[in-house]
């Protein structure tokens, strides 16, 4: 579970995933869908998955990316609203503001 500036998100329970040196492959059974995601976008999931907080992430980010803590927050959101709109994290229900 992960809360940023708009909404808390988690991940969808009807997805699995699998994880190689390379590469996460994630599966939604239900719906036959998959994902392949890497790099920043795998080291996301992760933290997501361990439930680090969103500003833990924030900070694990900006490392990664050597970007600033601004540009790294940006970024998560963009990639978890791009992740709530393939179906793969979901807002948790009462938490989504703005």
């Amino acid at each position: 579970m992960i809360a940023e500036s708009a909404s808390t998100y988690c991940c969808v329970p009807t997805i699995v995933w699998v994880k190689d040196a390379e590469q996460t492959i994630l599966i939604e059974e239900e719906g036959k869908r998959s994902w392949i995601i890497h790099g920043e976008e795998a080291a996301i999931w992760d933290w997501l998955t361990y439930n680090h907080p969103s500003e833990r992430i924030v900070r694990f980010l900006s490392v990664l990316s050597g970007t600033s803590a601004e540009e790294a927050r940006q970024a998560l959101s963009a990639i978890l609203r791009g992740w709530e709109k393939a179906g793969i994290v979901r807002v948790i229900e009462g938490n989504r503001r703005g």
